[in-house]
């Protein structure tokens, strides 16, 4: 099952970032999610949020769909290292302690982290949540 997913999801991203002129219809990809109602929710998440990102910043939709099999992974040392907003196509880990108030955007982070990243006056958001507000992910870097 996993498999016929990733390639779903690269089927949707390849699709449209070839020719980014040409309507695909998003119609067929809600038609697979309705009748997979088996498939984890966060699976389904990851398929709306390249759905959305495809358009709007094909970047980060290439990195996220590239994290399926070996999700990136970034502890807070690294990213205290880093002098501007960032968004992260995978997760933030609790390791080190992060010294700055920058925004950070991801795909998913430890509860610990996180704790960290407020305790800190950071900014957190998940990528889902983040695209709604500002689907271009405008003044935001991406890391790879």
């Amino acid at each position: 099952m996993f498999k016929i997913v990733v390639c779903m999801i690269n089927k949707i991203i390849e699709s449209d970032l070839k020719d980014p002129f040409v309507k695909k219809n998003d119609s067929q990809v809600d038609k697979w999610l309705a009748n997979w109602s088996y498939i984890p929710s966060t699976i389904c998440d990851l398929v709306e949020t390249l759905i959305k990102l495809k358009k709007s910043n094909p970047e980060m939709a290439k990195e996220l769909a590239k994290k399926l099999k070996k999700q990136k992974e970034i502890n807070l040392d690294e990213i205290s290292r880093i002098n501007e907003n960032i968004a992260i196509a995978g997760k933030v880990l609790s390791y080190g302690e992060i010294n700055k108030k920058i925004k950070i955007v991801a795909w998913n982070a430890s509860k610990r982290a996180i704790e960290k990243i407020k305790k800190a006056g950071s900014e957190f958001s998940y990528l889902t949540d983040e695209i709604k507000k500002n689907p271009e992910l405008k003044n935001l870097r991406i890391i790879k």
